[in-house]
C-alpha cells in the first residue's frame, strides 16, 4: 500500500521482504513507492505475483526463500 510509514523500514534490521500480491491486480500492489523504499534500504524482496508460492525457511541461523 502506499499509505505506509516509511519510519518502520528504518528501526527494523530487515533484510527480507515478502509480497504476497495477485498478478495483474486491478490495485496496482505492491506500489511502486513501497517497492522504492525496501530496494533503497537493501531489503531483497520477493513477491508471489512474480515467483509463485514462497515459503520462508531456516536452519536456525540463515533465512532463505524458497518459491514452488
Amino acid at each position: 500500500s502506499s499509505n505506509r510509514d516509511d519510519r518502520i523500514l528504518d528501526r527494523v534490521d530487515g533484510r527480507l521482504a515478502v509480497i504476497s500480491v495477485g498478478e495483474g491486480n486491478d490495485y496496482g500492489h505492491p506500489a511502486p513507492a513501497t517497492m522504492k523504499a525496501l530496494q533503497d534500504r537493501g531489503f531483497a524482496v520477493h513477491r508471489t505475483d512474480t515467483e509463485g508460492d514462497l515459503a520462508v525457511v531456516t536452519d536456525g541461523t540463515e533465512v532463505s526463500v524458497v518459491a514452488g
